[in-house]
């Protein structure tokens, strides 16, 4: 990672809660690049072991820590405090509310009392009339955030691809199908970006000089699309997909079905985000070039990672032995 907007010296020692994740991965290896000693917060340890060598890991369960002093000692140690983390679903305790509200809060309370920067991973498209908790709780954390103040910045990504990523790999996977089934109220149109890309940019923002650190930047690739295009562009092979348009009622069933099931990445949160635009505002549109200070990754029109799912996947008709 280059160090860019008059960023300081890279050694700084970082926490990234959600480090284990799809987003906290690349920015523990993004950082560590950098130079800064990085210890990891996640709920799962297991999952950790092995990302990164050297990286001290610690257990972390957000839903159980959502009050100030649950994080003064904590992240005492620490120069920068990055929260990856976060829930598709409810479940056995986590609440929306207490992942993306109150801990997110508390976080920034500790932060801002021990004169720590705060670092919010978050999302684009978050509005107050959403129906999905998943939403409206994560702009709910947002605010909390913004009113504690201290030296903290939001950061509101676009729609993440990459590698190791459950919803980027679904997308990869539909858009092999002969079909690509979109749903008739998905009009927004997306910015796609590399989760690499998304890293180096968090990484720059945790290390740039206090003077430099915005309070919230929204961050997505240059190449806009609307979630058919995205899916044809992820496509490999010559031949295109049927496109179908599915009734928003039958998609909204689904999702909350599958809310209940726990099954596949569409949530009844993620419908409502395809219904709106997601790209970042206008004063943010180029934000991604100049925090990376290169040439963001058109994922558009990086096939490597489709091609290499698409081998290992049976060809349209084929037939498909089991042991």
């Amino acid at each position: 990672m280059k160090l860019r907007i008059g960023a300081k010296k890279a050694d700084m020692k970082v926490f990234v809660i959600g480090g284990a994740g799809f987003v906290g991965r690349s920015v523990v290896a993004a950082l560590i690049s950098g130079g800064n000693e990085v210890v990891i917060g996640t709920r799962r340890p297991e999952r950790a072991r092995g990302l990164q060598v050297g990286c001290r890991i610690e257990k972390v369960e957000l839903h159980r820590l959502t009050r100030p002093d649950d994080w003064l000692s904590r992240i005492q140690p620490f120069d920068v405090v990055i929260n990856c983390a976060g829930i598709l679903r409810e479940r056995r305790g986590e609440t929306f509310d207490s992942v993306y509200r109150q801990s997110p809060a508390a976080i920034a309370e500790a932060c801002r009392t021990n004169g720590k920067r705060f670092v919010h991973i978050t999302a684009l498209g978050l509005r107050a009339d959403a129906r999905s908790g998943f939403i409206t709780c994560k702009l709910a954390g947002e605010r909390a955030i913004e009113r504690v103040g201290g030296q903290v910045c939001i950061v509101r990504p676009s729609l993440l691809d990459g590698k190791g990523g459950y919803g980027s790999r679904w997308i990869r996977r539909v858009a092999q199908w002969p079909v690509h089934f979109i749903p008739a109220d998905a009009t927004g149109v997306l910015a796609p970006l590399d989760v690499r890309d998304l890293a180096d940019a968090i990484a720059a923002l945790s290390v740039c000089p206090a003077s430099k650190l915005p309070t919230s930047v929204e961050l997505g690739g240059e190449a806009c699309c609307s979630m058919a295009q995205h899916l044809a562009a992820m496509r490999v092979g010559a031949r295109p997909a049927m496109t179908s348009s599915v009734p928003a009622w039958i998609v909204r069933v689904c999702a909350h079905a599958l809310d209940i099931f726990h099954l596949t990445p569409l949530s009844w949160g993620h419908v409502e985000l395809m219904r709106r635009d997601n790209v970042p505002r206008a004063s943010d549109v180029m934000a991604l070039r100049r925090w990376i200070g290169r040439t963001p990754t058109n994922v558009r029109t990086t096939r490597a990672a489709g091609a290499s799912l698409a081998a290992q996947l049976p060809a349209a008709g084929a037939s498909v032995r089991t042991p």
